[in-house]
């Protein structure tokens, strides 16, 4: 079996060509089975790996799991953005992952993944889900990745969070804390 950052780096590849849409829908099923289940099968990268190659393309999207994706998503986006952009983020980490961003987005999906999970502990597979979620929102966001610094990275981070930035914690949102 493969190591865990191999398998990660796999799984950002998948995901990485499907739509925002999908990936949201997938983070949403996800967190309603672990937040009823914190050893559910949904916690796993393999289950993850699974899902994905079953997921027929044009599959339609229930609206509320894609409505539960997107407003977790928008939380761990925000706090992900005050992690890496504010000060408690290590500037060598940011710098390594600005070097991952350039070379490759699914290498920075396999770098950032990890950290999402261990500080906000939320299971491997949602954290990969979140992790190629920014990095799509990223490259879309600019064509000069190539020439992206940390900086730049912060900047085009933050004008993309927009008026997110600003949202309140929410009370009663779904918790998916399982680490697999």
């Amino acid at each position: 079996m493969a190591s865990y950052m191999t398998q990660i780096d796999e799984l950002a590849q998948k995901m990485l060509d499907l739509d925002e849409n999908t990936l949201k829908a997938q983070l949403g099923i996800r967190v309603q089975q672990i937040s009823q289940d914190a050893t559910a099968r949904s916690a796993s990268l393999e289950s993850l790996d699974q899902d994905l190659s079953a997921t027929p393309r044009g599959w339609i999207l229930d609206p509320a799991d894609f409505n539960l994706g997107d407003r977790f998503f928008k939380e761990l986006n925000i706090k992900s953005y005050n992690l890496m952009c504010g000060e408690l983020f290590d500037a060598q980490e940011l710098a390594k992952l600005q070097t991952n961003f350039k070379e490759n987005s699914d290498k920075a999906v396999a770098l950032l993944a990890p950290i999402l999970a261990s500080q906000f502990n939320i299971a491997l597979s949602l954290s990969v889900i979140v992790a190629t979620l920014i990095i799509k929102t990223l490259c879309s966001a600019t064509s000069a990745v190539s020439s992206a610094t940390s900086q730049t990275i912060c900047e085009i981070w933050k004008e993309k969070l927009g008026d997110e930035k600003d949202m309140p914690d929410r009370e009663g949102a779904p918790v998916a804390n399982s680490l697999s």
